[in-house]
């Protein structure tokens, strides 16, 4: 689905309060929120060497949105030696509403457990 001919909404996302979502998101301007998103990424690559916890990364390869480098480099900067990256292969950058998304929870869970 296509909201105002920018933005595209993956058609594997069925529910309704995300597609409000996403179509209010997209109409706004988020200078402000966009600048502070970047500090943010700034300071967390800065700190990537210090995370030794154990960590899951999941990624899609068909995110439109964030580049499969971008988890490659987190994956290969944090010191962890307890540490995966699944990426899946049937979902846009939200997984978590995706065709995925089982095999994800699954996963989220059994970390957790």
């Amino acid at each position: 689905m296509v909201v105002n001919n920018k933005f595209t909404i993956d058609n594997d996302i069925k529910d309704p309060n995300l597609i409000d979502l996403l179509e209010n998101y997209s109409i706004k301007d988020f200078t402000k929120q966009s600048a502070e998103l970047h500090k943010l990424m700034i300071e967390c690559r800065i700190n990537l060497s210090k995370i030794n916890a154990p960590t899951r990364i999941f990624h899609s390869k068909d995110d439109q949105m964030v580049p499969l480098k971008a988890s490659k480099k987190i994956y290969h900067s944090i010191q962890s030696d307890d540490k995966d990256l699944t990426v899946y292969g049937n979902s846009s950058h939200v997984i978590s509403y995706g065709p995925d998304k089982e095999d994800l929870f699954d996963k989220i869970i059994k970390f957790l457990d």
